[in-house]
């Protein structure tokens, strides 16, 4: 029982480390990582949720204040980082529908308008 569960370790391992082998060398023989997406469910975050609000691309955008308005240039929409995600890359994906209220670039608020 011991060695069956040693082999199917070891044979995990070497597949592990076949792997990874082939995503740092896959250059050289025509393998991206690209090609492996599907398999491995990797995938390009471009919005993620952070303390008081979301970051996207290095442009961070807050949570609207509770009693005051959004600040001049920024325009108040209830989304979510998924939405924001989306509406960037364009991709038709489906988000789920809760929202928080965010205070956006007026950009960034039109493209959520069209999306």
């Amino acid at each position: 029982m011991a060695e069956k569960f040693g082999m199917i370790i070891s044979a995990l391992v070497i597949a592990f480390v076949g792997i990874n082998i082939l995503l740092v060398f896959g250059s050289f023989i025509g393998i991206s990582v690209k090609d492996f997406t599907g398999v491995t469910g990797a995938s390009t975050v471009i919005c993620k949720n952070d303390v008081g609000g979301i970051n996207c691309r290095g442009v961070f955008y807050p949570m609207k204040p509770y009693k005051e308005a959004c600040p001049q240039g920024t325009a108040k929409a209830c989304t979510n980082a998924c939405q924001i995600e989306a509406a960037m890359a364009g991709d038709g994906r489906v988000c789920p529908t809760y929202c928080t209220d965010y205070c956006l670039t007026e950009d960034v608020a039109n493209l959520l308008k069209t999306a």
